[in-house]
């Protein structure tokens, strides 16, 4: 059974997969990628996923993260 915050961190993965599709024909024009906190949401992500039990504050907090 999927969790709230599981399918938020679907959700992020696949945003990141299109950003990175549509940069793809872009990449002569624009020099850098456009930023994402990919290593910062990924961290976050599994800080909360890895427990066992979570309290309410800390799936909150990590929903809005």
């Amino acid at each position: 059974m999927w969790s709230f915050l599981g399918i938020l961190n679907q959700a992020r993965i696949e945003t990141e997969r299109i950003i990175d599709n549509l940069y793809k024909p872009l990449r002569a024009k624009l020099r850098k990628k456009p930023r994402t906190s990919r290593k910062i949401a990924s961290k976050e992500y599994l800080k909360v996923a890895k427990k066992r039990k979570v309290s309410y504050q800390e799936r909150r907090k990590a929903i809005g993260k």
